[in-house]
């Protein structure tokens, strides 16, 4: 299971295509959700409704988290949702902004980081 922090643009962008192909994901929000659905519409127009897991926390400390919240917010995430990880589960940066990765480390010294960046636009 993919576990993405940050629904904005690019969470739920990561969320819908992976659930597209077959994933299971469970997206971290900071409110509750009014629906656990998405709306993807794809390159060609085609609109697909998801089923979505959506919850304030995390589900589980072994899968990969994904982080895809603004670079100026990514600290304050990962400082709520602490508790939740393990020692060894994987953490992607999905953001713009540089020194995030860093400040993560620090928090999460043995924890592997990976940071990512993406050329897909959302809205």
């Amino acid at each position: 299971m993919w576990q993405i922090i940050g629904a904005g643009a690019i969470g739920c962008l990561w969320a819908a295509n992976l659930k597209r192909i077959g994933e299971d994901v469970h997206l971290i929000m900071r409110r509750a959700a009014q629906s656990n659905a998405l709306c993807y519409q794809d390159l060609q127009q085609q609109i697909t409704e998801v089923a979505i897991s959506c919850s304030a926390s995390l589900k589980n400390d072994y899968d990969p988290i994904l982080v895809c919240v603004k670079a100026t917010q990514v600290e304050q995430a990962i400082v709520t949702q602490r508790t939740l990880i393990s020692d060894k589960q994987p953490i992607i940066l999905m953001h713009n902004g540089m020194g995030c990765a860093e400040k993560v480390a620090k928090l999460l010294p043995t924890n592997p980081i990976i940071c990512a960046t993406t050329a897909n636009a959302s809205y």
